[in-house]
């Protein structure tokens, strides 16, 4: 399910504490069993209850995410998936910063990817706080 969640796919999750994200919305059941199960037994509306938490993806956090978490996957973050997700380059975004990176040895930024470099995955929290 990782690879789900790294390539910003849908995913609907079950149980106390469980996230799900679908369709840019982002929700989170109730960590306390009582409340999820009380949340189950009144499940006339759907899945999610009034004790749901629900956060809107802004297209902004979502571009961060979907670089930060496309960079745990060794084929980096390829240019077409994130314009096709997006309908911007990367560069746009993050050009200076992924340079500055590159310039570091901590990114390799090819023609149709960026990914990390062998000392980038060594380094790969800091890549992502630099890329917030």
């Amino acid at each position: 399910h990782n690879l789900t969640y790294w390539q910003a796919g849908p995913y609907l999750a079950a149980g106390p504490s469980a996230a799900s994200y679908m369709g840019g919305i982002r929700r989170c059941n109730p960590s306390s069993l009582e409340d999820w199960l009380e949340q189950v037994e009144d499940a006339g509306e759907g899945p999610f209850g009034e004790i749901s938490i629900e956060e809107k993806v802004h297209e902004a956090s979502a571009r961060v995410e979907t670089m930060i978490l496309g960079l745990r996957l060794l084929e980096g973050v390829t240019r077409s998936r994130f314009m096709e997700r997006h309908g911007l380059d990367y560069d746009q975004v993050f050009g200076d910063r992924l340079r500055s990176l590159e310039a570091r040895g901590l990114l390799s930024c090819e023609e149709s990817r960026v990914r990390l470099t062998e000392k980038g995955l060594d380094f790969a929290d800091l890549v992502s706080r630099e890329l917030l």
